[in-house]
């Protein structure tokens, strides 16, 4: 009775992996689980597991068992289970790029390269830069955007960084830890650019870029405006309530960027609908650019029109 059902037993075994793991499972999954060679050979002789190719040690049932992630299933099982999703990969698999045709994994130091896949060997990986990501070991956010900055032009380092902001999962804290670690490692230099580039200015609290802000006002010789002038529940940094315009200083702060995008992003729909115009100046416009914050508010100035 056991010998009659060990064939179901093996089957509801091999099916419980691959579902969870891209439709593919490793021999080495399969024999911790007390699954013989001889049930996998004859197995891979009905078609009913096919090798990756590859990976000879992984195993994909049947033919047309493949999801979005089966290659970087397939490459993680070939590696091992010390291996983590990294560089372009991890920010494939963390929608921060495309995914790359060949995945890419980093590994202990010392592992054999293994062809299917490239890898990296680093003794720094602690758990704390490593998340699960539907099963998959993935580096975290900020621990992709230093190695990226290894392996790609500075730019994509950039595009990467700011996809992570608009999704809402860039943690800055993280970042400026994890450079605080890295020192002088590979990627740090352009990571550090980046947010230097991103963040330039920010140490300004939110009056004094308000500060810097009214004075480009004033300069220009444009209507005083009124402060913290309350606007359906808000009181914006400049309103005129005439023209029905809001001019606000963007700062908040390196750590309050990515909270606050949020709300402000919902308040100014708000206010646009109900007919105000609504203007956001940044650091890098109001003290580099001044000709154009003053352009820009004239601009609305004018064609704002009063309440009726």
């Amino acid at each position: 009775m056991d010998a009659d059902r060990r064939p179901d037993n093996t089957d509801r075994i091999i099916g419980a992996l691959a579902s969870h793991q891209g439709g593919v499972v490793s021999r080495r999954q399969l024999a911790a689980r007390g699954v013989g060679r001889g049930a996998i050979q004859r197995r891979i002789d009905r078609g009913r597991l096919v090798p990756v190719q590859h990976h000879r040690a992984v195993l994909a049932v049947g033919h047309t068992a493949r999801g979005p992630h089966t290659a970087l299933w397939a490459a993680h099982l070939a590696a091992g289970p010390d291996s983590v999703l990294s560089h372009r990969s991890a920010a494939g698999r963390l929608e921060l790029m495309p995914s790359p045709t060949r995945a890419e994994l980093t590994l202990p130091s010392g592992r054999r390269r293994r062809t299917g896949y490239v890898v990296h060997r680093t003794r720094w990986l602690p758990s704390s830069h490593v998340i699960d990501v539907d099963g998959l070991p993935v580096t975290t956010v900020a621990r992709t955007l230093l190695d990226l900055g290894a392996v790609v032009v500075p730019r994509r380092v950039e595009q990467a960084f700011d996809r992570a902001e608009v999704m809402g999962v860039l943690d800055l804290r993280e970042i400026e830890q994890i450079l605080a670690e890295a020192g002088g490692r590979p990627g740090s230099k352009a990571l550090r650019a980046v947010l230097a580039r991103e963040y330039a200015g920010s140490t300004l609290t939110d009056s004094e870029l308000g500060e810097m802000l009214l004075a480009v006002i004033r300069r220009a010789r444009l209507p005083e405006p009124r402060q913290q002038y309350p606007v359906l529940g808000y009181r914006p940094d400049f309103c005129w309530p005439d023209r029905r315009v809001i001019v606000e200083a963007d700062g908040g702060g390196v750590h309050g960027r990515r909270r606050a995008h949020a709300h402000d992003t919902r308040r100014d729909v708000q206010l646009t609908n109900a007919g105000w115009t609504v203007l956001r100046f940044a650091y890098d416009a109001i003290v580099h650019d001044p000709r154009y914050v003053e352009s820009a508010i004239r601009t609305a100035l004018a064609r704002g029109r009063p309440p009726t």
